[in-house]
């Protein structure tokens, strides 16, 4: 059965159909559009149809239309979704996704510095890179509806680590401030979902994504014809198997850099303390996968000790030659994130508000003037 969202959007409806069709795919997803009403005849609507829906879409600001009535709604996205939620709290609507689905400049306008209105929704997306990114943009949507039905069916009886797809022992091991952070049973589906999203998946730590996971063990996995092998003959113990993980592949970096690596050799050093050509002729040897390549730097003056990726181009990176992108700061679990010294001195990424952090500045500074110094000589 196809998943199933309603999409609340003030746009012309006929407009939206590109969207739609895109994101609807071979119909492993349907979309219902529709435009949006009064607040409280929305509310009233919301809790008679959602019973059928799977998750609820929202354009950011819904008060650029008329009802047939003449009458302007007077609401934007935030202010319906924080009605969902507390409506789901009272049990009055099903606990299910909402995804802010609207365009950059309406969203810098103000949704970005509306902070009251971040934590209610669990995802947001950018409506000029949905029909280019419609496959990912489908997947990561079925995959949110159906890890909402996996907590609200695991997270009255489970205990957190079966949530998590992980064994008490390693969940015991997590970072002390992230077991103490983590939801209470008490607490609504959505601020569990959301807590697994934004602040395990998408921000690096105790899970990382695959290039990062490739950065780590030194290996370029564009170029390496058993990356694949490796990933589901060696590496399938680390995979992470929660809410989210077939949208989000991620892996328990500690199940792979620790207790894996280690597994290879009893005298194996560190990763860290290898490089990438170093870690790829330990990683061959003991899994007799020949066609893993080491994996280069950004440029040729940049180190080969990797330990992240620049966010931007998405290759391997050591920190040292990179820069600290500007964000909220870190959990105490999660992991700096870094684009390149090029990247942040040709400014590239900004698009994508991926810039230095303002601690950066003086650094990238005198590498600028350096670099310029050593052009007129």
């Amino acid at each position: 059965m196809a998943t199933k969202y309603l999409y609340i959007d003030d746009e012309d409806q006929a407009s939206l159909e590109s969207y739609v069709r895109a994101v609807s795919g071979a119909r492993k997803i349907n979309i219902v559009s529709e435009p949006p009403i009064q607040f409280d005849e929305q509310v009233r609507h919301l809790l008679e149809v959602l019973k059928g829906y799977d998750g609820l879409i929202l354009d950011w600001q819904l008060d650029d239309i008329a009802t047939a009535n003449g009458k302007a709604v007077a609401f934007r996205a935030g202010s319906l979704a924080q009605e969902i939620r507390t409506r789901e709290t009272s049990k009055e609507i099903k606990p299910l996704p909402i995804i802010l689905w609207s365009t950059k400049p309406k969203l810098r306008k103000s949704y970005t510095t509306d902070n009251t209105s971040h934590d209610l929704f669990d995802h947001v997306y950018d409506k000029a890179t949905v029909v280019d990114e419609a496959e990912r943009v489908q997947l990561e949507l079925i995959s949110l509806a159906v890890g909402y039905k996996k907590i609200v069916s695991h997270k009255a009886n489970a205990e957190p680590n079966e949530i998590l797809g992980i064994d008490q022992e390693a969940f015991e091991r997590l970072n002390r401030s992230l077991l103490k952070a983590l939801p209470s049973r008490d607490q609504p589906v959505h601020s569990y979902a959301r807590f697994i999203l934004q602040q395990l998946i998408l921000r690096p730590g105790p899970l990382i994504c695959e290039e990062l996971l490739a950065a780590r063990l030194g290996i370029d996995k564009e170029r390496s014809t058993d990356w694949k092998k490796l990933l589901t003959r060696n590496l399938e113990g680390g995979a992470y198997s929660g809410p989210f993980s077939d949208a989000w592949p991620r892996w328990w970096s500690d199940s792979v850099e620790k207790e894996w690596w280690h597994s290879l050799g009893a005298k194996s050093p560190a990763l860290s303390a290898l490089n990438a050509r170093q870690r790829v002729k330990r990683i061959t040897a003991a899994t007799k996968l020949k066609n893993l390549v080491a994996a280069e730097p950004i440029a040729k003056s940049y180190s080969d000790y990797f330990q992240t990726i620049c966010e931007v181009t998405r290759r391997p990176l050591d920190p040292v030659d990179g820069v600290i992108i500007d964000e909220p700061e870190p959990k105490a679990w999660q992991d700096r994130r870094y684009i390149s010294i090029d990247v942040a001195l040709e400014r590239r990424g900004e698009d994508d508000d991926l810039r230095p952090d303002v601690s950066e500045r003086e650094r990238l500074k005198e590498i600028r003037d350096s670099r310029m110094e050593h052009a007129e000589a």
